[in-house]
């Protein structure tokens, strides 16, 4: 059952034990909140009625709510300061709150703890229940947890020595308890140290640190950061054969909570999963659901927008551990059962669900990380099996061509992608480049307004600036390439044609020498520059159709 820290209950004469109810710090906090707001909307409300010359206001709002609140403050200050019992033990029974009568150490055949209800739960004999067996509760929410877990293990031995004594044996209980830590020792043994898990979850987070201190937001990095970081993008590992991408991903996320909730399930898996199976079988599971799971993601999130995350690897640790835990389900502690289902087992359920609901998880990364992991959890030989030993290399080896060969069949099923993000990348590079270019061509242009090309300045500025200036944004531009349908592509497409039309207007104006030229080139220029309003008007629908602007 092993020992707690707790400080022990109080002692009476006889033998007795008793569990009184603790000091809650959140029932003093709490109280001392509603106090101060019941009396701050009382204040609030006398001012506003003597300002106004209302006293309704007094009476039925502030008045109220000093009641209200301050009756809520006053109950949480009396809970606070009680020390009832919340369990009396002696030699021959139990009292508590809870029960309907006192019982006999003799009349309860076994005792749990409830952490969910944080009680006691007391299983009775038929025969002392009036042939009804049902479990009475002992609500223990008035203790500190180490106060619990001593009354529990108090209760349990008490049952226990009165068991014993009329030779009944120990409790099922106890029993599943001493399981638990003799399974617990022996894999300790086998795996003295879960270095594999414990490395995975320091590379994450080491990896991530990188990214911080060199600039990355740690927050919510952008798509392009995470993916010149290496992020999954179907179009970049199967049109640019960046395979290495798959892996590299894995280790990359898109913030700190991001980080967290994955390391959180990964420290808690990872090391049970490494006892059970060893470190390299461990580092086998990881890599290879990582893998797939990145593989079925190129179907799906990846197809479209960059993919990051452990979240795969982390549903394939914890897919191996369930399925490791149903197969040699008779070899386990019956506890050790009832944790990883009720843990692991239930948080795989709702972490697919809630992925389902929602367009920015990577569920198809989930899905095949968990099924990458329950095959190998099923095919893998664990520590403890002493009959296989032998077997282990040629599992291992068997599980890892099953999981290459599945990211092989992944990536060449891989539908054509929907983005290419290497590209809109480049063109995005282009514009922040280019854009600001254009605009200071624009406002040197403003100058020269009202003047003509025989203007020596204007002239010079043609010449000099807007000319080379266009050439070389036009020159960065057709070098860009990405779908035509794509905003980012048809904002290049538009900035170019606008160069050219400014490239236009400019050698128009220097050609015109005589004064019938200069008159042609103004209605020539009158032509290009209401070319040149569309342009922009089109650029500005586009540009708030990508805010999402009416």
């Amino acid at each position: 059952m092993g020992s707690s820290n707790a400080p022990p209950p109080e002692r009476t004469q006889g033998g007795k034990q008793v569990f009184s109810a603790q000091r809650m710090a959140s029932d003093a906090i709490a109280a001392a909140l509603f106090g101060l707001l019941g009396c701050g909307l009382f204040t609030l409300s006398v001012t506003a009625g003597i300002e106004r010359q209302r006293s309704n206001v007094i009476w039925f709002l502030g008045l109220p709510a000093l009641v209200l609140l301050g009756g809520i403050a006053l109950v949480l200050l009396r809970r606070f300061f009680d020390r009832h019992p919340v369990l009396k033990l002696s030699d021959v029974g139990l009292k508590a709150r809870g029960l309907a009568r006192p019982l006999r150490w003799a009349e309860i055949e076994d005792v749990e703890l409830d952490t969910r209800s944080t009680s006691i739960r007391l299983l009775l004999h038929v025969a002392s229940a009036a042939g009804v067996k049902s479990p009475q509760a002992v609500p223990l929410k008035r203790l500190k947890p180490a106060q619990r877990q001593l009354a529990f293990e108090t209760v349990l031995a008490r049952v226990g020595a009165a068991r014993a004594a009329i030779g009944l044996g120990e409790t099922r209980t106890t029993r599943d308890l001493r399981e638990a830590v003799e399974f617990d020792a022996r894999l300790l043994a086998l795996t003295p140290s879960v270095w594999a898990a414990t490395g995975m979850v320091a590379v994450n987070v080491a990896v991530w640190l990188v990214q911080v201190l060199s600039g990355v937001a740690p927050g919510q990095p952008t798509p392009d950061v995470l993916w010149r970081w290496g992020g999954n993008s179907a179009a970049s590992v199967v049109l640019d054969g960046e395979a290495w991408r798959l892996l590299t991903a894995t280790f990359l996320h898109g913030g700190v909570m991001h980080l967290l909730l994955n390391m959180a399930g990964l420290w808690q898996a990872g090391r049970q999963l490494a006892r059970l199976i060893g470190n390299s079988q461990f580092l086998l599971v990881y890599l290879a659901s990582a893998l797939c799971g990145s593989a079925a993601s190129l179907h799906f999130s990846a197809q479209g927008a960059v993919s990051v995350g452990a979240s795969g690897a982390v549903f394939g640790v914890l897919g191996a551990l369930v399925a490791a835990s149903w197969k040699h389900r008779a070899d386990l502690p019956t506890l050790l059962n009832k944790k990883l289902w009720s843990g692991p087992g239930l948080f795989m359920v709702y972490a697919l669900v809630q992925g389902f609901g929602s367009a920015r998880v990577d569920n198809a990364a989930h899905v095949g990380g968990l099924v990458c992991g329950l095959v190998l959890g099923l095919l893998l030989v664990v520590r403890f099996d002493a009959e296989r030993p032998h077997d282990r290399p040629a599992q291992a080896l068997l599980g890892a061509l099953l999981a290459i060969v599945a990211v092989v069949v992944g990536l060449l099923t891989t539908p054509l992608p929907r983005v290419w993000h290497a590209q809109l990348l480049q063109v995005g590079e282009v514009l922040r480049k280019a854009g600001p270019e254009f605009v200071r061509l624009g406002q040197g242009l403003d100058h020269f307004k009202g003047r003509d090309a025989t203007d020596p300045a204007m002239r010079t500025y043609l010449q000099n600036e807007v000319l080379p200036g266009c050439a070389a944004i036009q020159r960065d531009l057709r070098g860009v390439q990405a779908p035509g349908w794509e905003p980012a592509a048809r904002a290049a497409a538009m900035l170019n044609r606008m160069c050219g039309l400014v490239s236009e207007v400019a050698r128009s104006e220097l050609d015109a020498i005589t004064p019938e030229q200069r008159a042609a080139s103004r209605l020539h220029v009158t032509q290009l520059q209401a070319e040149m309003h569309r342009l922009v008007q089109e650029m500005n629908a586009l540009s708030n159709a990508v805010k999402g602007k009416p």
